[in-house]
């Protein structure tokens, strides 16, 4: 399970199937495997959200098994990866998730 547990609008918002999709690649590389398989999706706005990412519904319409092949999921890396890289200017820096006094009052370390 993956969540964003930022606090303040970030990079990372509406991004947790990029980063499961990431992690995905892992286990094709590692594995060797042709393709990954979502079975029963909990409901069909799930289900249709996961087809708009590129899944394929092999079940005839029920959408009970969703499809995305390696050489599919592969394809998708390379070209975010050049959206990435034709994106970023200059420096960029990770850890922009100030505190707000309002919000955590434990200190500087929070402690």
């Amino acid at each position: 399970m993956l969540q964003n547990f930022h606090l303040h609008d970030s990079e990372l918002d509406g991004s947790t199937l990029k980063y499961a999709l990431y992690a995905v690649l892992f286990f094709i590389i590692e594995t060797q495997c042709t393709g990954v398989r979502l079975i029963e999706p909990i409901n069909d706005s799930v289900a249709n959200y996961y087809i708009t990412q590129g899944f394929e519904d092999i079940t005839g319409g029920s959408k009970t098994i969703l499809w995305r092949s390696s050489e599919n999921l592969l394809q998708w890396l390379r070209e975010d990866i050049q959206v990435v890289n034709d994106d970023v200017e200059g420096e960029y820096f990770l850890g922009d998730n100030h505190l707000n006094e309002n919000e955590f009052n434990g200190g500087e370390n929070g402690n």
